[in-house]
């Protein structure tokens, strides 16, 4: 097979079908041959890169490929491996997805014990040994360790003697255990609850932060509040600190991390005469306009970062000397009705609306664009873009896992249009923007223009 073209598994009707006896192995014969395919390209992209294979060693490469035809094939190696165990599981496989919790309540225990930190990176202890170091019964150890092995996230070399993987070596990271904590504990119990806030609105999307799965399950009934106020707004001062934590290690886990600055050409704003001023709006500590200041260096931009008084001090204090002529730290709510920098030619907001329902977009947006120059101005959003069907797992985890917390929502391209038209007529998409290499569920700018 030419390494350069990527087999894509076949239909979910190519794969189920019937024959005159009621069994046809065809499908499966697919999937099988689509699965070696893709492991060969997979294999020689990586060799081409230098990058060795992944294991389950904990010094195994991430086994990520930064070449457009080795991500295609690790992409479609999952599709089709999730596919055959769809196939092969059939309908009693649906309970299984309904105890995937029990997995999820294993692995939250193994973080908040630090079991990682007990196993020495290099060797192996007994589930007794680890009892002791954590503070637990050893028989605890041993039936949180069991469905943990059973998903290759430990292994059991011995019984009740267990080792590192790749997988659980990186829990011995701060931010990945805030990230698994948050997805264990916080975004787990408003996941339980999202059927209970779906039906207490009548199966209607909901429209603001406080009818939120997670209003229901962390706030007084009689003074219901949205995430966001929740844990910045003094009620648990822990959890906003974990999520900040938890954010921070989503950057880690892309390969597309490091090449943002590459998504959109902010050096195109760049202007002979006078510095192109680009405004971070909800910027937090400015890490996304550092990466673009570094990736270039001799264009001339101004950053202009906005976000609540403690982000931008925070930024202001950890921003290198030799960056800190091009930065202006602005301590600025979104939600305040007014955008102080006018006719500015960026505008970016990065993962900001998809926190919030359309409402609360316009709301964030009119003043933005009431400071636009029309022809001149860019809007430049960085969330998903949905596709209109077949929708990635991730995306579609990521979409719910907005209506849980926040009531927001990813948007496909179609709704982006609708939002833009709701605030203004004039402001439409010109372009969106990706990396060559980026998945379905790779970062993507939305350039939009109000136009004269």
């Amino acid at each position: 097979m030419d390494p350069a073209v990527v087999t894509s598994p076949p239909s979910v009707y190519d794969v189920v079908q019937t024959s005159s006896l009621g069994v046809n192995h065809h499908g499966l014969r697919q999937l099988a041959q689509s699965i070696v395919e893709n492991v060969n390209v997979y294999l020689q992209a990586l060799e081409k890169s230098g990058i060795s294979p992944p294991t389950f060693r904990p010094d195994s490469s991430s086994g990520v490929c930064k070449e457009e035809t080795g991500q295609e094939a690790q992409r479609a190696l999952v599709a089709a491996s999730e596919r055959l165990i769809a196939l092969i599981s059939g309908p009693p496989g649906l309970y299984e997805i309904t105890r995937q919790y029990l997995e999820n309540s294993a692995l939250t225990v193994a973080v908040e014990l630090d079991i990682a930190s007990a196993i020495p990176l290099d060797g192996e202890r007994h589930a007794d040994e680890i009892a002791v170091i954590v503070g637990a019964e050893g028989s605890v150890i041993v039936r949180i360790m069991r469905p943990l092995t059973a998903i290759f996230i430990f292994e059991e070399v011995a019984p009740s003697t267990y080792r590192h993987t790749y997988r659980s070596a990186s829990m011995r990271d701060e931010n990945h255990r805030a990230l698994l904590l948050f997805g264990g504990l916080e975004g787990a119990k408003a996941a339980a609850w999202m059927p209970d806030a779906l039906k207490a609105k009548t199966y209607h999307s909901p429209t603001e932060p406080h009818e939120s799965a997670f209003s229901l399950v962390y706030t007084p009934e009689n003074s219901r509040m949205g995430f966001f106020d929740y844990i910045y707004g003094g009620h648990d001062d822990f959890m906003g600190e974990r999520f900040t934590k938890a954010m921070a290690a989503t950057a880690s886990f892309s390969y597309e991390a490091g090449s943002f600055a590459d998504i959109f050409p902010f050096d195109t704003l760049s202007k002979s005469n006078k510095p192109a001023t680009i405004v971070d709006v909800g910027g937090g500590e400015g890490h996304i306009m550092v990466n673009v200041a570094r990736r270039y260096p001799e264009a001339n931009l101004k950053f202009v970062v906005q976000d609540l008084q403690f982000n931008v001090t925070m930024g202001e204090r950890k921003l290198a000397v030799e960056l800190q002529p091009r930065f202006i730290w602005m301590p600025h709510d979104f939600f305040d009705g007014t955008q102080p920098v006018k006719h500015a030619d960026a505008y970016f907001l990065r993962h900001i609306l998809h926190d919030w329902p359309d409402r609360h977009c316009q709301q964030i947006l009119s003043p933005i664009v009431e400071a636009m120059d029309p022809g001149v101005s860019r809007l430049l959003i960085s969330d998903m873009v949905v596709p209109e069907m077949s929708t990635s797992k991730l995306i579609a985890h990521r979409d719910l896992l907005m209506m849980a917390h926040t009531t927001g929502m990813e948007r496909t391209e179609a709704q982006f249009v609708a939002l833009f038209r709701s605030v203004d007529t004039r402001l439409q998409i010109m372009k969106i923007h990706r990396l060559p290499t980026s998945g379905p569920a790779g970062f993507r700018i939305i350039e939009a223009m109000l136009l004269t």
